[in-house]
């Protein structure tokens, strides 16, 4: 599965396409690329990856086996970030916040109700 992002500030849309990734069949988000697929690039930073990363371990519970690269497509720069499938389910289910997660609390999904802000089909609560 692939989705596009045509920049780096839809990083939270990114994030949440990446949980739905883990949580089925993998895939990966491009950012640098319009949804009808054209480039548009992106400009990296010393430290727009290690940002991204962090900003995806700070969004989801637990933290996504990501893997993020660049790569030069016809002249521009598309970052690529690869969430692969939980097999065989380690995990379960990931979980996406708006907010970041505050590590040190604990999420009970399988007795929670649905919460505005999380991404899953169960739902998350913090206690």
């Amino acid at each position: 599965m692939v989705e596009f992002k045509a920049s780096l500030s839809q990083q939270r849309p990114a994030i949440r396409t990446l949980v739905a990734f883990a949580n089925s069949q993998g895939g990966r988000v491009l950012m640098g690329v319009n949804n009808d697929g054209t480039l548009k690039g992106v400009q990296i930073g010393a430290q727009t990856l290690e940002t991204l990363s962090e900003r995806i371990a700070q969004h989801t519970y637990p933290s996504l086996p990501i893997h993020i690269e660049t790569a030069e497509l016809a002249g521009l720069n598309v970052v690529v970030v690869e969430a692969p499938q939980d097999t065989p389910p380690l995990t379960g289910l990931y979980l996406y916040s708006h907010e970041p997660i505050a590590r040190e609390r604990d999420i009970d999904v399988a007795n929670s109700k649905r919460t505005d802000g999380w991404a899953g089909p169960h739902g998350a609560k913090i206690s």
